[in-house]
């Protein structure tokens, strides 16, 4: 599909299911590897504790700063903009990189990111985290999953605050 390899991921999938259903605690799934400096908690692999080559403190922290700075200027919604109120929103949240760019969710459906609003998680494949699925992923935490189908993020200045950081 679309050109990606998918790899069959099972222990990652179970993984990733217990923690979204509540039968484990995030903090039996891996120890915190840095925090952003909105407090975004980053995590390793889910099942082994691993790291994506691209993400580390710096290019992470970049990511949430540089898409700060893009929703300020192109967004509409008082949710993700200005930059304080949008970087308060996203303490406390716990990302999980996942060891593949594209993903299956547990519904069948290939996906790059997903975001859980209940339990203040979001899971993005290991692109780079300034141009792949994590930057789209924080609209989601910013907008608390409201709208969740992305209604009004092109006339809102959603995709083009993405598109202009070469979003992929």
């Amino acid at each position: 599909v679309l050109g990606y390899h998918v790899s069959v991921m099972p222990r990652l999938a179970l993984v990733v299911s217990l923690v979204l259903s509540g039968c484990v605690a995030l903090s039996q799934v891996g120890p915190v590897r840095f925090t952003t400096p909105c407090g975004l908690q980053v995590h390793g692999y889910a099942t082994d504790g691993g790291m994506p080559v691209q993400w580390n403190a710096d290019t992470v922290s970049e990511a949430e700063s540089r898409l700060l700075a893009a929703l300020e200027l192109y967004a509409d919604d008082v949710r993700v903009a200005p930059a304080p109120r949008a970087c308060a929103r996203l303490k406390g949240w716990h990302v999980y990189p996942h060891p593949d760019d594209w993903f299956v969710n547990p519904a069948g459906k290939l996906i790059a990111g997903t975001t859980n609003c209940d339990k203040h998680l979001v899971i993005a494949g290991r692109g780079d985290p300034r141009r792949w699925a994590l930057q789209h992923e924080l609209i989601h935490v910013l907008q608390r999953c409201e709208p969740w189908d992305h209604e009004g993020w092109r006339d809102g200045g959603l995709y083009p605050a993405l598109e202009s950081l070469g979003f992929e």
